[in-house]
């Protein structure tokens, strides 16, 4: 693409690249090219409870205080005994589950940081496409000096 793009969001498919990084994309708050950090309010997030996802004990997160209001929201599933590492995202609209995102990890030297994951997309009970993704290759640590 060409032209001005500050308003061309990166694909979804590709959002745990930077969920591992820290960087939390949000139904109404997509991650920019030149703006990769949301300006996340902690009050826009609260405590759901906690459950487990892949055998690992995970916060949830939600983004909408009365999911009962019909507004789309996020729920992020957190493992907090991996630095906080997003586990799972789902996104809700109309109170049902349209975007399941579920991140594996692996550590390396760096810290936590996503191996693959696999997103579905749902319409109701049902998926409608599935993705599967993982990282092949990683860049080399890099120093401070580089």
């Amino acid at each position: 693409m060409t032209g001005n793009l500050r308003e061309a969001a990166f694909n979804p498919k590709v959002w745990p690249l930077f969920i591992s990084h820290g960087f939390v994309p949000t139904l109404n708050d997509h991650i920019l090219p030149g703006r990769f950090a949301p300006k996340l309010d902690q009050k826009e997030f609260y405590y759901h409870g906690t459950a487990a996802h892949a055998g690992r004990s995970c916060t949830i997160l939600r983004t909408e205080l009365d999911h009962f209001s019909g507004k789309p929201f996020d729920e992020y599933w957190v493992d907090m005994a991996r630095g906080g590492a997003v586990l799972r995202q789902l996104a809700y609209v109309n109170g049902s589950v349209v975007w399941d995102l579920a991140m594996h990890y692996e550590e390396p030297s760096a810290g936590w940081l996503v191996a693959g994951w696999t997103i579905a997309l749902r319409s109701g009970e049902s998926t409608k496409r599935l993705y599967k993704m993982r990282v092949e290759t990683r860049c080399p640590a890099r120093g401070p000096d580089r």
